[in-house]
């Protein structure tokens, strides 16, 4: 089942956002954020290759390391093309944004509305599941689809198409089965394929026609692919698992809206720099909807906005959203209040969150690898006895 949890490690993100460090005003410098990723990849062996930047006024830093492939020497650079996973949620969430500022859709819209053959969605008092339930989390939807039985576990989505998702919801529909809406927020990979999914018909099209035209687009995204062209394969790196060995890449039919976007750190970085305003873009309102709060999550502290996960850091409100496919891993941050970003790729199935954070606000210390530089020793079974016993294990 591991193969499956694409968005295992996407709220992250929440369990750091009510830290209180000193107050940094830089992001990590370049040099500095350059000799971390190679710690990670050449030391600590926690991916085959990273890109990392941080953003701020005075423009974008990048810093690179490793290789595309396991088996091939082919350097990291901030073109090369990386899976992001749930990072794409905040491209969905800005979808509907948009979508909204320009009146074709509603926030408080029934998804069934843009449902085919007038299939229902409703939570088990009858109420209709709106969109904007859908992109905070807060549909009652399960993580994955009920029936979801992949042909091929080492690309769990690839087979899911349409015909499955109308019958996964007309199971749901059948057994009642949805709990009342927005009475608890439970993160959902099926329910932000769907939003995906339902905005592409309201649309008027599909999902992929629709994000390229209004989102990738506009915001000149250029390396950014829900299917990477065969001409731009060459620069499209390899995923690795935990043990740096190749995995196959993910793909995804009709559930794409949550995490089929593959894009380089530099697209990733341009991005940002449109949600903070640098880059002059028409979606600026857009921008906006998506990145304030609409809703609670799970943690006291932390609200969602459209997919983004908010907290604060130093009494300062901050944006972050983690992805994952089990080859690759990412993290973005946005920082509204200091016009700041960091970002963080790398090709392995690893959590690459605390580098973003770190590289955001370099008081707030990495991961330490050092344990695993520790000599090990053998020691007798006598001179075990006195660990034995019952242990709390944390969460």
């Amino acid at each position: 089942m591991l193969a499956f949890h694409h968005c295992s490690r996407a709220l992250l993100g929440l369990a750091m956002l009510g830290l209180t460090a000193p107050s940094a005003a830089q992001t990590l410098p370049q040099p500095t954020l350059q000799t971390l990723i190679a710690e990670r990849v050449d030391q600590h062996k926690q991916a085959v290759g990273i890109a990392a930047f941080t953003l701020d006024e005075k423009g974008v830093q990048f810093a690179m390391h490793g290789s595309q492939s396991a088996t091939k020497n082919i350097p990291i650079t901030s073109d090369t093309l990386f899976e992001i996973g749930s990072i794409a949620k905040t491209f969905t969430g800005l979808l509907l944004a948009e979508l909204v500022v320009k009146g074709i859709v509603k926030l408080d819209d029934p998804v069934e509305k843009y449902l085919p053959d007038k299939l229902g969605l409703r939570d088990n008092l009858g109420v209709p599941i709106q969109f904007i339930d859908l992109a905070t989390h807060r549909s009652g939807l399960p993580r994955l689809p009920p029936d979801f039985s992949p042909r091929d576990t080492a690309n769990p989505y690839a087979d899911y198409d349409e015909k499955a998702l109308l019958s996964s919801l007309k199971l749901l529909t059948a057994d009642n089965a949805l709990p009342r809406r927005d009475s608890r927020h439970e993160y959902s990979n099926f329910g932000y394929g769907l939003l995906g999914y339902a905005l592409g018909r309201a649309d008027g099209s599909n999902f992929a026609t629709s994000l390229q035209q209004r989102i990738l687009t506009p915001l000149g995204l250029s390396a950014s692919f829900l299917s990477v062209p065969a001409h731009e394969r060459p620069r499209f790196s390899d995923g690795h698992d935990e043990e740096m060995k190749t995995v196959a890449h993910w793909d995804f039919a009709v559930l794409a809206g949550a995490g089929a976007l593959r894009m380089s750190a530099r697209d990733l970085a341009r991005y940002a720099s449109a949600a903070l305003g640098f880059e002059k873009t028409p979606l600026s309102e857009a921008f906006a909807l998506a990145m304030r709060p609409h809703a609670k999550t799970d943690r006291p502290s932390n609200t969602i906005g459209l997919a983004w996960i908010q907290g604060k850091l130093n009494g300062r409100d901050v944006l972050n959203h983690d992805g994952g496919t089990y080859g690759f891993s990412s993290t973005l941050w946005i920082d509204a209040t200091r016009k700041q970003a960091s970002g963080v790729i790398a090709n392995a199935f690893i959590s690459v969150n605390d580098m973003g954070l770190h590289a955001l606000e370099p008081n707030v210390p990495p991961k330490d690898f050092s344990f695993r530089n520790q000599t090990s020793i053998a020691l007798a079974p006598e001179q075990l006895t006195e660990f034995v016993g019952i242990y709390q294990l944390t969460a």
